[in-house]
């Protein structure tokens, strides 16, 4: 058992939480669960007799597994495709090569952006100076596809 886990959880081991219990204990509502189900980022819960979606307390990892992916600003399309690594699935072959692939990109435009930021705190420690050409480095590496005197009218 993981050590993050609360005396709570340790006592419902086993036992099946409803979809109310488990948007409380991740932080969402009962309509985002039923939408991860629904684009396949969470699996189909068992259901009781009733047809009442009924949980395992697993379910609730699994959803905050994949609120982390959408914290790293992973598409939910994305998150689709990385979701059964939280639930401690291996994928296979294409899979594995896509998911690698995206985590690629994942780092290369989080190292993009922190490149941009130690230039801003250059810029605001007074060790670089904010002229046109550093401004217009800033707002190509972060994507823009003005420089900086287009923006105001002066090319």
């Amino acid at each position: 058992m993981s050590s993050a886990r609360t005396a709570a959880d340790q006592d419902l081991e086993g036992e099946l939480l409803n979809i109310g219990e488990v948007a409380r204990r991740a932080g969402v509502s009962s309509r985002t669960i039923r939408y991860y189900e629904e684009l396949g980022i969470l699996p189909e819960p068992p259901r009781s007799e009733k047809g009442t979606r009924k949980y395992p307390l697993e379910y609730v990892t699994y959803l905050r597994w994949a609120l982390t992916l959408k914290q790293l600003d992973f598409p939910l399309e994305e998150v689709r495709i990385l979701a059964p690594v939280g639930r401690g699935r291996e994928l296979d072959g294409d899979a594995r090569a896509t998911a690698a692939s995206l985590i690629e990109e994942r780092i290369a435009d989080l190292e993009s952006k922190i490149d941009i930021l130690r230039i801003l705190a250059k810029l605001v420690d007074g060790s670089a100076v904010a002229d046109t050409t550093t401004i217009n480095v800033l707002l190509r590496a972060a994507g823009s596809t003005q420089t900086s005197n287009e923006a105001v009218g002066t090319a």
